[in-house]
């Protein structure tokens, strides 16, 4: 009995440890992490709904640079799965990520390439394309990640210590 029970024990420990592993994450230094439980709002309001209400698709197309009159339903993105947008300061870069989990990888890259045709690169596991200059996309067949970045000179002047340096030598 007691194996019986330390296997089930067991077993339902990795299950957890599993389930966790799936949901995406923000890194540790992210100065700003949204979270949004895709269950409870789908739950609370189908995607009709939120379809219907023009100034939530746009304002949600907007943010991601996509196409303004495609229906929300096919999208390809699961929207009964949490969703994660996080942002990082860095000494010269700010970078903005969305964490979408998809429904349909096929319905979705349609979606992205109504804006651009996509130039995409095979990294192992998984794809990736510039959008533009300061806009990227990865992706596998469950979950997209877009991250926003601007790059800006250093705050600290790596030059004017080197010059120190040299004078003192």
């Amino acid at each position: 009995m007691k194996k019986i029970i330390l296997t089930l024990l067991m077993g339902s420990i990795m299950l957890v440890g599993i389930a966790q592993n799936t949901r995406p994450k923000a890194p540790d230094n992210a100065v700003l992490v949204i979270n949004y439980a895709g269950s409870s709002l789908t739950k609370n309001v189908p995607l009709s709904r939120i379809n219907s209400y023009e100034f939530i698709k746009n304002k949600l197309w907007g943010e991601l640079g996509l196409d303004s009159v495609s229906s929300i339903e096919q999208t390809g993105i699961d929207f009964e799965k949490d969703l994660v947008q996080y942002a990082v300061m860095e000494d010269s870069s700010n970078s903005f990520v969305t964490i979408l989990p998809l429904k349909n990888e096929t319905a979705f890259l349609n979606l992205v390439q109504k804006e651009k045709e996509l130039l995409t690169e095979n990294s192992g596991a998984y794809k990736t394309a510039t959008l533009a200059s300061n806009k990227y996309l990865g992706w596998t067949p469950k979950m997209a990640v877009f991250v926003y970045t601007s790059h800006k000179a250093p705050h600290y002047d790596y030059r004017v210590e080197r010059e120190s340096e040299e004078m003192d030598s």
